[in-house]
C-alpha cells in the first residue's frame, strides 16, 4: 500500500509533510514502533532533501514533530571537582521554585548530586548568573 493513496493510514502526515516541503516550512516527522521503541517517539530515520524517505509501515504510528526552539546561552562553569569538606557553595535550584542555596560541603549524595548534575557554584555570583541565563529570571 502506497502512502500517496488516500486508504493508507498514514496518509493525512505524510501529505502534510510533502506540502510543509512544497511551502518552504518543513514539518518534521517523527515516528513510533510499538513493537521495538519503547522510548517513545522519535525523528523518522530517512531524511532525503527534507522529504521522510521512511517506509510508511503500517505497523508504526507517525505524527508531525512538534515544533523546538534551540536556544544559545552562556553562563559561569559549575564546579567540576569536589571542593575540600566544610567549603561553602551554592546550589542553584534548576527545579519548579529555581531557588539559591548556601551549602557547606558535607560529601554527601545531596552535595554529590549538585555536582554531578552541574548545580553547585563556588560563589553566589555565579550561581544567580546560571539561573538569570537558563530561565531569564533574576532571583
Amino acid at each position: 500500500m502506497n502512502v500517496s493513496d488516500k486508504t493508507h493510514p498514514h496518509h493525512a502526515v505524510w501529505r502534510e509533510h510533502v506540502q510543509s516541503v512544497l511551502d518552504g516550512k518543513i514539518k518534521h516527522v517523527e515516528e513510533r514502533d510499538d513493537c521495538e521503541d519503547v522510548n517513545g517517539w522519535r525523528p523518522c530515520k530517512l531524511f532525503s532533501a527534507g522529504v521522510c524517505a521512511t517506509h510508511w509501515h503500517t505497523y508504526n504510528q507517525y505524527r508531525i514533530a512538534r515544533p523546538m526552539v534551540t536556544r544559545t546561552i552562556t553562563y559561569p562553569a559549575p564546579m567540576s571537582q569536589a571542593p575540600e569538606n566544610g567549603a561553602k557553595y551554592w546550589a542553584a535550584g534548576f527545579g519548579i521554585r529555581r531557588e539559591l542555596c548556601r551549602l557547606v560541603w558535607a560529601n554527601d549524595s545531596l552535595d554529590l548530586c549538585n555536582l554531578r548534575y552541574g548545580m553547585a557554584f563556588a560563589t553566589e555570583e555565579d550561581a544567580k548568573a546560571a539561573v538569570q541565563a537558563i530561565f531569564g529570571v533574576q532571583e
